[in-house]
């Protein structure tokens, strides 16, 4: 093999990663968009009628869940081909597993209140994305890190807005990043 056609090939090599890049970041968007209107309901709903919230939240996440079971099967299931083996497994593992330690903290510390809650999902999540970031994209590690930032502000400088920041902060920021890797042609 000559000089050149090794450049060819490398050059090959890369336009196929990015393709691949761009297709997984394509299908994280519209978890980020479920998610992110799930919260900016939920929370504003929170911030609204505060504890009576459980209920709409509860078919919010009955909503998001089945709506990412979806997702998971067509993106990395049998009939969406499946790029990384095991890999809808082991996120629904991660989001079980994360979603089970919730409810453990919050039943064991009796946590009830509608602004505690807001405060321990937002935490979790941005622990989530903050240790994906150590191990995947950089972005998730900058996403925990405006989770923490938004609960710190809203839980110290505007307690009684906490789910309304989270909604904007949190929500958006998930519907607009879902939105922006939709829309992008190659990353």
């Amino acid at each position: 093999m000559d000089e050149k056609d090794a450049l060819k090939d490398i050059a090959d090599i890369k336009a196929l990663m990015r393709g691949m890049t761009t297709h997984v970041n394509r299908n994280a968007g519209w978890f980020f968009i479920v998610w992110g209107i799930i919260w900016i309901i939920g929370f504003m709903t929170t911030q609204v009628i505060g504890n009576d919230a459980r209920f709409v939240w509860l078919a919010l996440n009955i909503l998001g869940i089945g709506l990412s079971f979806y997702l998971l099967r067509r993106f990395f299931g049998k009939r969406g081909g499946q790029m990384i083996p095991g890999l809808g497994r082991r996120i629904f593992l991660i989001f079980a597993g994360t979603a089970i330690f919730g409810i453990l903290v919050g039943v064991l510390f009796g946590i009830s209140s509608a602004e505690d809650i807001t405060l321990l999902v937002v935490l979790l999540s941005g622990l989530c994305y903050f240790m994906a970031g150590i191990v995947g994209p950089a972005k998730n590690l900058y996403l925990g890190l405006l989770l923490w930032a938004a609960s710190l502000v809203g839980r110290l400088a505007f307690p009684s807005y906490l789910p309304l920041i989270v909604a904007i902060v949190g929500g958006a920021t998930f519907l607009g990043l879902g939105i922006s890797f939709l829309l992008r042609r190659e990353l």
